[in-house]
Parts: structure tokens; sequence; C-alpha cells
């Protein structure tokens, strides 16, 4: 990926993340993991065998989160970083697919899954930071659409976020640092530029913060927020 100029910052707002991310802790995605009959090969193998691309084309990596309970059923699931409502609906749909095929747990309430799932084109693509995702995320899954659809290059959304954060216009920095976020969720110097910007427009930049030093747990940051 190109070298984002020195002050970059990427995030998106949390509210498009869903507030019930914020009652799960870091810990209890890395520790409380559900465990799939089979393995979780074949879960991601079931999850890209069923999930479809939505109408609505949009080009984003997106976080799916499942609760299995005590008993093997799936009590809730939901997104990070989802492009829009019909998204959100199609990872639930399949999620619902996996129902009492989970390891039993007699221990723990609530396990979780965590998949990451790349909606993408066949002749256009996106830099995603895996390397920086956190060690809970199980795997990545790929949906691939083969329609011909107009792709703003990963270089060329740079090349305009660099020039606007350079004059100062914070307004399309955020603009233009979501649809990047959108695509790449895990690259910290996004959420640092988009604190930035928020800040210097007056408003609250707390659910990027959140975002950036307790979901991907990038403790380091704290000190200069």
């Amino acid at each position: 990926m190109k070298k984002l100029f020195l002050f970059i910052f990427l995030g998106i707002s949390i509210c498009s993340y869903g507030q019930k991310l914020i009652d799960i802790h870091n810990s209890d995605l890395l520790n409380h993991q559900a465990c799939f009959i089979g393995g979780n090969d074949l879960l991601k193998k079931l999850v890209a065998t069923y999930i479809r691309y939505p109408e609505n084309i949009k080009y984003a990596t997106m976080i799916g989160i499942i609760e299995i309970d005590q008993e093997k059923d799936v009590i809730n699931s939901f997104t990070v970083n989802s492009p829009g409502d019909s998204y959100d609906k199609e990872f639930n749909r399949v999620a619902q697919l996996t129902k009492g095929k989970w390891e039993k747990n007699d221990t723990i309430n609530t396990l979780y899954i965590t998949l990451t799932l790349q909606f993408k084109s066949s002749s256009s693509n996106y830099f995603v930071d895996y390397d920086s995702q956190p060690s809970f995320i199980l795997g990545n899954i790929f949906i691939v659409n083969y329609a011909d659809e107009n792709f703003d290059s990963d270089e060329s959304l740079i090349n305009s976020l660099n020039e606007n954060y350079k004059n100062q216009d914070y307004k399309k920095v955020l603009k233009i640092s979501k649809e990047l976020i959108s695509r790449n969720p895990f690259y910290p110097n996004l959420y640092l530029m988009r604190i930035k910007a928020l800040k210097e427009l007056q408003k609250d930049p707390s659910e990027e913060i959140w975002f950036l030093t307790e979901f991907l747990n990038n403790k380091q940051y704290q000190s200069i927020m």
C-alpha cells in the first residue's frame, strides 16, 4: 500500500458498527471462542458457500461476529464496518445456518466467533492490512463481484486524502477516510487521521479512539489521544 501522508489517520464512526460491540471486551472475543463441529475450515467453507453479494454492490471489508450459547444455539450475530443494511442482513442470514453445529460448552455462558468478509471485484482489488488485524479473527472469506463496476483505486483515494489533509479540508478528509476504512478497517494510521480531523472540526472522536485502542487493541496510541 502506498505510504500515507505523515499525519494520516483512519477510522469510521463506530455508530455504523453498532453499539453492541462496545458491550463485548476484546479479551472475550479472544479467550471465549466457539468451536465449530468439523473445525474452522468447515465453518469458513459453509459461510463462503452460502453468502451472496447484495444487489447494491459496494467494496468493503466487513467483520462478522456470531454469539453462541451453551446449548449450541446462535443467540446473536452482528457486523463491524458494514457497508449497509443489506450486508448486515446477509451475514445474519448465513449465521443462522450454523445453528446446532457448534460444540457444546458447559463452562462459559456465551462464546464468540469472528470472521472477516472481503467484498471485492474480480477486476479491481484493494489493500487490506491483515497483518494488523486482531488475533481473535478466525479467518478471511472473499466474496467476489464479477460485474464491471466503477472503482476508485486505493492510490487515487490516498492521494486525495493527503491533498485534502494538507489543505485542511477536514470534511473531505472524513469522507475519504471513511471509504478507505470500509475497505481496510485494520490500518491504524487512517484512524489517527480521522481523529485529528474530528478534533479540528470540534466533533467527538471517542468512538474512533475506542475502536483503535480497544477493538484493534493498539494501546500504544492511548498516550497521544
